[in-house]
Protein backbone atom coordinates (compact mmCIF):
# COMPACT_ATOMS: atom_id res chain seq x y z
CA UNK A 1 0.00 0.00 0.00
CA UNK A 2 1.54 3.58 -0.53
CA UNK A 3 1.66 5.82 1.73
CA UNK A 4 0.42 9.41 1.34
CA UNK A 5 2.59 12.11 2.90
CA UNK A 6 0.62 14.99 3.63
CA UNK A 7 1.32 18.43 6.42
CA UNK A 8 -1.29 21.06 6.87
CA UNK A 9 0.14 24.48 7.06
CA UNK A 10 -3.19 26.36 7.72
CA UNK A 11 -2.95 29.52 10.24
CA UNK A 12 1.17 29.77 9.30
CA UNK A 13 2.28 33.04 7.84
CA UNK A 14 5.64 31.74 5.49
CA UNK A 15 8.00 34.62 3.94
CA UNK A 16 9.22 33.84 0.51
CA UNK A 17 11.75 36.01 -0.85
CA UNK A 18 13.14 35.98 -4.82
CA UNK A 19 9.05 35.80 -5.22
CA UNK A 20 8.60 37.04 -8.66
CA UNK A 21 9.76 34.72 -10.66
CA UNK A 22 10.87 30.88 -11.24
CA UNK A 23 11.35 28.69 -8.29
CA UNK A 24 10.55 31.14 -5.77
CA UNK A 25 6.58 31.18 -7.42
CA UNK A 26 6.13 27.41 -7.38
CA UNK A 27 7.63 27.34 -3.83
CA UNK A 28 5.21 29.91 -2.96
CA UNK A 29 2.34 28.71 -4.53
CA UNK A 30 2.93 24.96 -2.95
CA UNK A 31 2.68 26.47 0.95
CA UNK A 32 -0.21 28.55 0.08
CA UNK A 33 -1.48 25.44 -1.66
CA UNK A 34 -0.88 23.44 1.90
CA UNK A 35 -2.59 26.57 3.39
CA UNK A 36 0.00 29.07 4.64
CA UNK A 37 -0.65 32.35 4.18
CA UNK A 38 2.06 34.76 2.65
CA UNK A 39 4.52 37.28 2.80
CA UNK A 40 5.92 36.95 -0.94
CA UNK A 41 9.38 39.49 -1.33
CA UNK A 42 11.22 40.84 -4.23
CA UNK A 43 12.40 44.06 -5.84
CA UNK A 44 9.83 44.27 -8.60
CA UNK A 45 6.50 45.25 -7.39
CA UNK A 46 4.22 44.67 -10.44
CA UNK A 47 5.91 41.50 -11.01
CA UNK A 48 5.02 40.48 -6.93
CA UNK A 49 1.32 41.82 -7.73
CA UNK A 50 0.87 39.47 -10.46
CA UNK A 51 1.96 36.02 -8.53
CA UNK A 52 -0.07 37.48 -5.85
CA UNK A 53 -3.33 37.67 -7.82
CA UNK A 54 -2.53 34.07 -9.40
CA UNK A 55 -1.92 32.71 -5.93
CA UNK A 56 -5.06 33.58 -4.72
CA UNK A 57 -7.10 32.47 -7.10
CA UNK A 58 -5.61 29.54 -7.48
CA UNK A 59 -5.96 29.13 -3.53
CA UNK A 60 -8.34 31.79 -1.68
CA UNK A 61 -4.96 32.37 0.96
CA UNK A 62 -3.93 35.42 1.96
CA UNK A 63 -1.00 36.37 -0.12
CA UNK A 64 0.46 40.17 0.43
CA UNK A 65 3.63 41.26 -1.62
CA UNK A 66 6.63 43.51 -0.04
CA UNK A 67 9.30 44.97 -1.97
CA UNK A 68 12.81 44.35 -0.48
CA UNK A 69 16.40 44.43 -1.94
CA UNK A 70 18.11 41.75 -0.06
CA UNK A 71 21.46 42.88 0.09
CA UNK A 72 20.29 46.07 1.50
CA UNK A 73 19.91 45.69 5.57
CA UNK A 74 17.47 48.47 6.28
CA UNK A 75 15.70 47.62 3.50
CA UNK A 76 15.27 44.63 4.90
CA UNK A 77 14.52 45.37 7.70
CA UNK A 78 11.83 47.75 7.10
CA UNK A 79 9.96 44.75 4.92
CA UNK A 80 10.41 42.50 7.98
CA UNK A 81 8.67 44.93 10.13
CA UNK A 82 5.97 45.94 7.94
CA UNK A 83 5.51 41.39 7.84
CA UNK A 84 5.31 41.99 11.21
CA UNK A 85 2.40 44.85 11.13
CA UNK A 86 0.49 42.85 8.86
CA UNK A 87 0.68 39.41 10.20
CA UNK A 88 1.96 39.45 13.93
CA UNK A 89 3.96 36.49 13.29
CA UNK A 90 6.48 34.97 11.09
CA UNK A 91 6.36 31.46 11.41
CA UNK A 92 8.36 30.08 8.29
CA UNK A 93 11.09 31.66 5.82
CA UNK A 94 12.12 30.84 2.68
CA UNK A 95 15.34 31.99 1.74
CA UNK A 96 15.24 31.87 -2.30
CA UNK A 97 16.38 35.15 -3.57
CA UNK A 98 19.35 35.04 -5.69
CA UNK A 99 21.50 36.06 -8.42
CA UNK A 100 24.25 34.72 -10.58
CA UNK A 101 27.33 36.00 -11.45
CA UNK A 102 29.68 34.29 -14.61
CA UNK A 103 32.84 34.54 -15.29
CA UNK A 104 35.91 32.90 -15.24
CA UNK A 105 38.14 33.12 -11.93
CA UNK A 106 41.08 34.71 -13.73
CA UNK A 107 38.11 37.27 -15.44
CA UNK A 108 35.44 38.07 -12.99
CA UNK A 109 35.84 41.71 -11.50
CA UNK A 110 35.83 41.98 -8.35
CA UNK A 111 32.33 44.15 -8.37
CA UNK A 112 30.60 41.19 -9.89
CA UNK A 113 32.36 38.58 -6.76
CA UNK A 114 31.17 40.67 -4.73
CA UNK A 115 27.38 41.25 -5.74
CA UNK A 116 26.79 37.69 -5.87
CA UNK A 117 28.13 36.51 -2.69
CA UNK A 118 26.65 39.73 -0.60
CA UNK A 119 23.30 38.69 -1.88
CA UNK A 120 23.59 34.91 -1.87
CA UNK A 121 24.87 35.05 1.10
CA UNK A 122 24.89 38.12 2.96
CA UNK A 123 21.27 38.50 1.89
CA UNK A 124 20.17 34.91 3.64
CA UNK A 125 22.23 36.03 6.69
CA UNK A 126 20.22 39.60 6.75
CA UNK A 127 16.72 38.15 6.57
CA UNK A 128 17.28 34.72 9.05
CA UNK A 129 18.76 37.69 11.00
CA UNK A 130 15.79 39.89 11.11
CA UNK A 131 13.20 37.15 11.16
CA UNK A 132 14.89 35.68 14.07
CA UNK A 133 15.02 38.67 16.28
CA UNK A 134 11.73 39.97 14.86
CA UNK A 135 9.62 36.82 16.25
CA UNK A 136 11.36 33.78 16.00
CA UNK A 137 13.51 33.90 18.78
CA UNK A 138 10.45 34.16 21.55
CA UNK A 139 8.00 31.70 19.25
CA UNK A 140 10.22 29.17 17.01
CA UNK A 141 9.83 28.42 13.26
CA UNK A 142 11.37 27.10 10.29
CA UNK A 143 13.81 28.49 7.82
CA UNK A 144 14.96 26.99 4.88
CA UNK A 145 17.56 28.40 2.65
CA UNK A 146 17.69 27.70 -1.16
CA UNK A 147 21.33 26.27 -1.86
CA UNK A 148 22.04 24.66 -5.31
CA UNK A 149 24.08 21.66 -6.21
CA UNK A 150 26.27 24.06 -7.36
CA UNK A 151 27.45 24.00 -3.63
CA UNK A 152 28.98 20.70 -3.95
CA UNK A 153 30.25 21.05 -7.96
CA UNK A 154 32.23 23.27 -9.92
CA UNK A 155 32.43 24.52 -13.30
CA UNK A 156 35.01 26.96 -15.07
CA UNK A 157 32.51 29.64 -15.89
CA UNK A 158 30.69 30.67 -12.26
CA UNK A 159 33.52 30.38 -9.18
CA UNK A 160 31.09 33.41 -7.81
CA UNK A 161 28.30 31.55 -7.29
CA UNK A 162 30.07 27.86 -6.15
CA UNK A 163 31.42 29.89 -3.72
CA UNK A 164 27.98 31.77 -2.99
CA UNK A 165 26.04 28.24 -2.73
CA UNK A 166 28.55 26.44 -0.52
CA UNK A 167 28.67 29.60 1.82
CA UNK A 168 24.13 29.00 2.23
CA UNK A 169 25.27 25.58 3.07
CA UNK A 170 28.03 26.34 5.91
CA UNK A 171 25.60 29.34 6.89
CA UNK A 172 22.75 27.49 7.44
CA UNK A 173 24.57 24.54 9.70
CA UNK A 174 25.74 27.41 11.24
CA UNK A 175 22.36 28.85 12.25
CA UNK A 176 21.05 25.24 12.65
CA UNK A 177 23.48 25.03 15.91
CA UNK A 178 23.07 28.90 16.82
CA UNK A 179 19.10 28.52 16.73
CA UNK A 180 18.19 24.80 17.45
CA UNK A 181 17.83 26.03 21.54
CA UNK A 182 15.42 28.35 20.89
CA UNK A 183 13.11 25.99 18.57
CA UNK A 184 14.24 27.43 15.13
CA UNK A 185 14.96 24.78 12.86
CA UNK A 186 17.05 25.62 10.21
CA UNK A 187 17.90 23.47 6.91
CA UNK A 188 18.40 23.84 3.45
CA UNK A 189 17.63 21.99 0.06
CA UNK A 190 20.12 22.19 -3.19
CA UNK A 191 17.80 22.08 -6.39
CA UNK A 192 19.10 21.05 -9.79
CA UNK A 193 19.42 23.08 -13.23
CA UNK A 194 16.24 24.74 -13.93
CA UNK A 195 14.61 26.75 -16.40
CA UNK A 196 12.70 29.96 -15.73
Amino acid sequence: MEKTISFDLTGKLAIVTGASRGLGVELATSLAEYGADLAIMATNYEKLKKTAAAIIEKTGRKVVPFVVNIGDEESVERAVAAVMAEYGKIDILVNNAAIQRYGRAEQISAKEWTECLHTNVTGTWMMSKAVVNAYMLNHGGKICNIASVNAFSATATAPAYHAAKAAVVALTKSCAVSWAEYGIFVNAVAPGYMVN
